[in-house]
């Protein structure tokens, strides 16, 4: 994963992008394969400020232009999957091993 990397497109579309967390997939925005945070989080159980937490967090990919992020549907299915098989674990501060009991 590459966090914070500008990529730049040729040709036709969008001129510039910011990557977060992810490698483009294309360089243009297809309407039906992208989405906005709050059109991700009409789909699953995550507010849109929690998908914006999970980009900031580095666990879902996505690109930003201008003040909006853009989430891959593919990129989103990997998340939820990830974030169902932590279960749990997921509300744990400890479960990272980072924090001190």
């Amino acid at each position: 994963m590459c966090a914070g990397v500008l990529g730049y497109t040729t040709g036709e579309g969008i001129n510039e992008m910011e990557m977060v967390n992810s490698e483009p997939k294309s360089a243009t925005i297809d309407p039906e394969k992208w989405l906005t945070t709050g059109q991700a989080a009409k789909r699953c159980i995550y507010s849109q400020r929690g998908l914006q937490a999970a980009i900031d967090r580095g666990d879902l990919a996505a690109i930003q232009m201008g003040g909006w992020f853009y989430i891959h549907e593919d990129d989103l299915t990997k998340f939820l999957e990830m974030m169902k098989k932590k279960g749990q674990t997921k509300f744990d501060p400890w479960a990272s091993g980072k924090r001190i009991k």
